[in-house]
């Protein structure tokens, strides 16, 4: 199938996938279960698991300090605690940062799984009470995760030969901006 462009499209998106999903309406409900930018690719589950699954990992890019620069701590490239938030509410998690590319990315291990992560969600790093800054979770996570688990490969299978349980791309098409002169 093929898609209207990545940025129409949410991680754990049901409602209008369009044509791309009509063919395989008998094995839906179908979601989106990550997007791939690097190849213009949208991948949709029929089960919801694989986008809500608790996770302790997770990587976040764009990261802004509040200082302009990651705390000297946290610039060794090792593992450091930290505080963060992830969504609203006063829930705080316990978490192990790995800081890379001059404080732009890091890693993130969380003490506990949680739930509902998704790609475009905003992370705030705290120090106690002190927030230090804050980053989007990257859309690698889901992708790497597939990746490390063996279902990316299996993702590349046609919907009606792949697993149940496997994200499926359904379109990879190009994308221009601009004409063509």
């Amino acid at each position: 199938g093929a898609h209207k462009g990545l940025w129409f499209h949410t991680v754990g998106q049901r409602k209008g996938l369009g044509q791309a999903t009509a063919k395989f309406t008998h094995l839906g409900p179908w979601f989106v279960a990550a997007k791939d930018p690097r190849t213009n690719t949208l991948y949709v589950s029929n089960q919801y698991d694989v986008i809500d699954a608790p996770r302790k990992r997770f990587e976040i890019e764009a990261i802004n300090w509040i200082t302009g620069q990651p705390p000297s701590r946290l610039s060794s490239g090792e593992d450091q605690p930290i505080d963060l938030k992830v969504r609203h509410g006063a829930n705080m998690h316990h978490a192990l940062i790995q800081v890379r590319e001059n404080g732009s990315r890091a890693s993130i291990e969380l003490e506990q799984k949680d739930s509902g992560l998704a790609a475009g969600q905003w992370a705030a790093l705290y120090e106690g009470e002190v927030c230090l800054g804050g980053g989007m979770i990257a859309e690698s996570t889901f992708l790497d995760s597939w990746s490390n688990e063996g279902m990316h490969q299996q993702a590349h299978q046609t919907a009606s030969s792949a697993p149940r349980n496997a994200p499926t791309p359904v379109a990879s098409m190009d994308v221009h901006f601009g004409s063509d002169s």
